[in-house]
């Protein structure tokens, strides 16, 4: 006799205990897939033990209430990331026990382990399907159907609540109701839940055209969060605002999910199958820290990474014209990157105290960067974080039905040359600029900007092997990401806030300004205040590491490419009578390796979080890099050089019509 037959021996119809279905749970756990189908042969095999399977597995279920469950599990109760890290972290440490009679103690019971979720998920929809279908067929489930609808249609009528409140929220409402077309499909939602209560309250049942109704109505609601998420990329949102969105979206697929459910269609078991799944998996993840700060991260990523995809196509060059006008914007950056570096060096020969001499390199790099912007000029190592963010918008699915992977690789190629143009037009003339300063120098006054001794030790301060000189690279690359999420933060918040319009409507400022400069004044508040915070900022990140390092007593610094190009310049003209050859060499492999880790650190950053807000998946990424790789050996130079004629994806792939 097979294990199968034993255990659905031991089945006895009337029982009360929970100790035969775990074991047939534990069975399915140690067979997965091949325990399911042996189960369900032998319950086709033998319609007794299918009979007394299916009348105790619905007497155990009728114990227990799932409408807790149903509306609460696997939804986001937080508004804010901190409350959902201090409730994540209170819930580990003392998690909260479900009552006895809930389908949440049912599950805790049935599957206990860590990795349940996982092998029940392993098992395929068809499968669980093809038992729920045998233990639950219309002979023998009126009852417990009828109880499963009460339980459903009650957690639908909760969940549209929640939604219509927070739909009618004063400052939501205020603020996005009237940008938004289907905003109203949010609170009428309710109506059409009202008519299916009534009617399951009149006859005991949901017919299938009440719930087909409310599941259109349900895509309208869904339309109109996208859109809503659409208007807070030019209207501004709060990270409030962001996690309601979030959870009103979570609520509404678990409300379309429970009224496919109770539609009456022949496929509704299976849409039981996917929420048996969901919920065991929210389960098993609710007090999770890792998943909480996968979710959470996805909605502060979203949050900042908006305001970035628009800011980034400014940083691609296009078309010919557009690649020689970057280099000439760069090579103004070089320029001022070069006088960035005279000043430090003379900031470091007046001998402040540390705090003041961090201070100062602070305003330094401040000033160079902010004057970078004001200037027009480009920064090669700001583009990677504003470049990701573009690329990773055109990858969202939510944007189109579906992304188109080949014009994708071709914009990979006009981002690729143009970081390689911005990175030629710095170091091109940040190393003669810097050379021709520590030249004019010693011309008026007579001694080198730095002696020997100092430009030596400038040398092994970006020597790749002998200091952590990469790493310190990599740190900037951190830096320079974490002024784009600032900048990207402050661009919204200006939209959010209003702060165009409260300039223009100011006391004060109205008396010293008239209505033209008033309205100049907010548009450039509007347009650059979010790149001049994040410019101030990286300056001072740059400013202070070294500083920081030096009171904690760590091997904590930045290294940036252009500023190092800098110091290399002024310390070849120093030992141009003299040269360590090998030194030289050695020490321009460590410059040219701080501007690739600079690059892939702060690009590698921002396009993980940018690809997180939108939910990108591996397989757009995988398809994407081929289609880079067919660009590459196909066109090359167009990684480089502009070509001619503008790429179409027919160029890489002949086989596209």
């Amino acid at each position: 006799m097979s294990t199968t037959t034993l255990l659905l021996e031991n089945i006895v119809p009337q029982s009360k205990s929970l100790a035969q279905l775990k074991t047939l749970v534990g069975f399915l756990r140690k067979n997965k897939s091949n325990g399911i189908a042996q189960l369900i042969t032998a319950l086709e095999q033998d319609e007794d033990k299918r009979k007394n399977l299916s009348v105790y597995v619905q007497a155990v279920l009728a114990r227990y209430t799932a409408k807790e469950l149903l509306t609460d599990s696997g939804i986001n109760e937080s508004t804010s990331f901190a409350s959902a890290i201090t409730n994540s972290i209170k819930h580990s440490l003392l998690p909260k026990v479900p009552q006895q009679n809930s389908f949440a103690y049912l599950l805790h019971c049935l599957f206990p382990e860590k990795y349940d979720a996982e092998w029940v998920n392993s098992i395929s929809d068809d499968e669980w399907l093809k038992l729920l279908e045998l233990i639950f067929s219309e002979e023998h489930s009126h009852k417990s159907e009828t109880l499963s609808h009460d339980e459903i249609s009650e957690a639908i009528e909760i969940l549209s609540y929640r939604v219509a409140s927070a739909a009618l929220n004063t400052s939501f409402n205020h603020r996005y109701a009237s940008e938004v077309e289907h905003y109203h499909a949010l609170t009428e939602q309710h109506k059409f839940v009202e008519m299916l209560r009534e009617e399951y309250e009149k006859t005991g049942l949901v017919g299938p055209a009440s719930a087909n109704m409310l599941i259109t109505q349900l895509n309208e609601c869904l339309t109109a969060l996208q859109e809503l998420k659409r208007t807070t990329i030019h209207r501004g949102t709060s990270l409030q605002a962001t996690f309601t969105i979030h959870r009103m979206q979570q609520q509404l697929l678990r409300m379309r999910l429970l009224a496919q459910m109770i539609s009456g269609q022949a496929n509704s078991l299976l849409h039981a199958v996917v929420l048996f799944k969901q919920l065991l998996q929210n389960e098993k993840d609710k007090n999770s820290l890792s998943k909480l700060f996968s979710e959470n991260s996805y909605l502060l990523a979203y949050r900042i990474a908006e305001h970035e995809s628009s800011t980034g196509e400014h940083y691609i060059a296009t078309s010919e014209k557009e690649y020689y006008d970057f280099f000439k914007a760069a090579s103004k950056g070089g320029i001022v990157a070069a006088l960035m570096t005279f000043v430090k060096i003379i900031l470091h020969h007046l001998h402040f105290a540390p705090f003041w001499e961090a201070f100062c390199y602070s305003l330094n790099y401040a000033t160079g960067f902010v004057t970078i912007q004001i200037s027009h000029a480009i920064l090669a190592t700001k583009q990677p974080a504003m470049t990701a963010s573009a690329i990773a918008a055109a990858l969202d699915k939510k944007s189109t039905d579906k992304p188109s992977i080949p014009h994708l690789a071709l914009l990979i190629g006009s981002v690729s040359r143009s970081q390689f143009v911005s990175f030629a037009g710095n170091l091109l003339l940040v190393f003669p600029v810097s050379f021709l300063i520590a030249a004019v120098y010693y011309l008026i006054i007579g001694h080198e900007l730095v002696n020997e001794q100092e430009a030596t030790k400038m040398l092994h301060d970006v020597h790749p092997w002998e200091n952590p000189t990469w790493v310190y690279a990599s740190i900037t690359g951190i830096f320079l990401f974490i002024s784009g999420i600032i900048s990207g933060y402050y661009d919204n918040k200006v939209i959010y806030s209003s702060i165009p319009h409260r300039i223009k409507q100011h006391v004060v400022l109205r008396r010293f300004l008239n209505q033209r400069q008033l309205i100049r004044f907010a548009q450039y508040v509007e347009h650059n205040l979010g790149s001049l915070i994040g410019n101030i900022c990286l300056g001072f990140f740059l400013g202070t590491a070294a500083f920081l390092g030096f009171i904690f007593g760590l091997p904590f610094d930045i290294r940036h490419i252009t500023i190092s190009s800098g110091n290399y310049a002024i310390a070849v003209f120093t030992l141009m009578t003299h040269p360590d050859w090998r030194l030289l060499a050695e020490a321009f492999i460590g410059v040219m390796g701080i501007g690739f880790f600079n690059f892939i650190v702060s690009f590698g950053l921002a396009i993980t979080v940018a690809a997180k807000s939108r939910k990108v998946g591996k397989k757009e990424f995988i398809e994407l890099l081929n289609w880079v790789k067919k660009y590459i050996r196909r066109y090359p130079k167009d990684f480089v050089l502009p070509p001619k004629t503008d790429r179409k994806p027919q160029d890489i792939d002949i086989t596209i019509v």
